[in-house]
């Protein structure tokens, strides 16, 4: 009996409670969080379905950079007369009007001009946009306009070229400008060198970290840089096309060149071919990074072979460096040239780096695709090609970019560099003989 009442009295006793807790973070760490996710559209908009907190906090990562369209731009404005505060936290703005081309007035900017605050706006990105003299945009200007930092404009169209250069002078802050494929209307009929301004517009002070220039509008632009007595300090200049008269580029690498740290120089064409004008940059005296774009098998490396002869020795060159193509012809360059000239009397002694930036795929000359990716593949043909800057341990391979889903087409393995895996001794083999007997060694100039 009494062990039948210590069986009852056991199965009648309360366990021990469990206690259940949870552990509430501030929102300090949630936001925290919250900003890791910046620049990922469908997930920021998932967290503003959350909570208010959330949301708030994730509209203002939302609203860090802003593409306006024709179509949505209404909208924007409207959106903004109501929640002022998400005018404060927009960076970056993208303006795009190709639906408006025609039309006398950039209807879009001049609405962001005179209805909407953007005091912390600091990179401005124009395409496909018209500007005349007499625009709002240009007459006013909103006081933004004057602390932005980054100035794009693209595929736009200025009726004069006082339309233009007073546009650029609303910036007097700018760090990065890049005026590429751009149209001026009363150029054409006038020609480039015979249109002066009318009237003087002073160039601001600036201090320029990257200026990109490209095919259009080069001369009334340059030559405002040129002719204007303010200073102008350019750390890295991008030169997207040269053509037969680069008189008005060695204007501006006159001015630029002593400050002038890095170069980029599009595909270059050998001198007397055409040329009126080649380019020099002799004024470059201490630029430590040159950089070429080689798009395709054209130059073959004359334009290089001349470009590097023409700086002045000894150089503080420390880095050159070369965008090529998989799919452009680079294996006709001549690269053993190039070698020759980089090694030759100690001109470049301060080089440190030979770099090559690879972007696409193989273009399908190669019988051993199926052995070697194409990014394997260029690497063993400029180690062979270079021997004497690979015995030095000056050349470095990038790949800028890669195929879709990142795979070959043609094999279906991911592109890198061999640095980057284990030696594999059986391929660097079968990529000697197959080079060796495919091409026979080039001759040098």
């Amino acid at each position: 009996m009494s062990r039948r009442l210590l069986h009852s009295l056991c199965r009648t006793q309360s366990k021990p409670r469990q206690l259940s807790f949870s552990v509430c973070l501030p929102t300090e760490i949630h936001f925290s969080i919250i900003d890791h996710f910046e620049g990922d559209i469908l997930r920021l908009r998932r967290l503003c379905l959350i909570c208010r907190a959330w949301a708030s906090h994730a509209q203002l990562l939302l609203f860090r950079e802003i593409s306006l369209r024709h179509d949505n731009y209404e909208r924007f404005l409207a959106l903004l007369s109501t929640r002022h505060y998400l005018g404060r936290s927009v960076l970056c703005l993208h303006v795009s009007s190709w639906r408006l081309w025609n039309e006398p007035k950039l209807r879009i900017l001049d609405s962001i001009t005179l209805t909407t605050s953007l005091p912390n706006l600091q990179a401005l990105d124009l395409a496909h946009i018209a500007l005349a003299p007499d625009d709002i945009a240009i007459e006013s200007g909103g006081p933004q306009w004057r602390f932005i930092s980054e100035l794009q404009i693209r595929f736009s169209k200025f009726t004069t070229s006082e339309a233009m250069i007073a546009f650029l002078a609303l910036f007097p802050r700018l760090e990065n400008l890049e005026v590429t494929q751009c149209r001026i209307d009363n150029l054409a009929s006038t020609g480039p060198r015979s249109a002066p301004l009318a009237h003087r517009i002073v160039l601001p002070d600036w201090h320029l970290k990257h200026l990109a220039l490209g095919e259009f509008p080069p001369t009334p632009l340059v030559d405002w840089l040129v002719q204007e007595p303010a200073e102008l300090r350019v750390d890295h200049l991008r030169i997207l096309s040269v053509g037969t008269d680069a008189s008005a580029l060695n204007g501006l690498l006159c001015k630029i060149g002593g400050q002038l740290k890095h170069l980029e120089l599009p595909e270059l064409t050998s001198r007397g071919r055409g040329q009126q004008v080649a380019l020099s940059i002799k004024p470059c005296v201490v630029l430590s990074t040159l950089t070429f774009s080689e798009r395709s098998s054209y130059d073959r490396g004359h334009g290089i072979i001349h470009t590097l002869l023409d700086i002045a020795s000894p150089s503080m060159l420390r880095t050159v460096s070369f965008d090529i193509h998989l799919d452009a012809g680079y294996r006709d360059t001549l690269w053993e040239a190039i070698e020759n000239v980089l090694i030759a009397d100690g001109a470049f002694s301060a080089l440190e780096t030979v770099e090559f930036g690879m972007s696409g795929i193989a273009d399908g000359r190669s019988s051993f695709n199926k052995l070697l990716t194409a990014g394997e593949h260029a690497v063993f043909l400029m180690k062979e090609r270079l021997p004497i800057l690979e015995a030095k341990g000056l050349l470095q391979f990038h790949f800028e970019s890669a195929p879709t889903n990142a795979e070959e087409v043609n094999d279906g393995r991911v592109i890198s560099d061999d640095t980057q895996r284990p030696s594999m001794w059986p391929r660097q083999i079968w990529s000697r003989m197959l080079w060796k007997k495919e091409h026979p060694p080039f001759s040098t100039l």
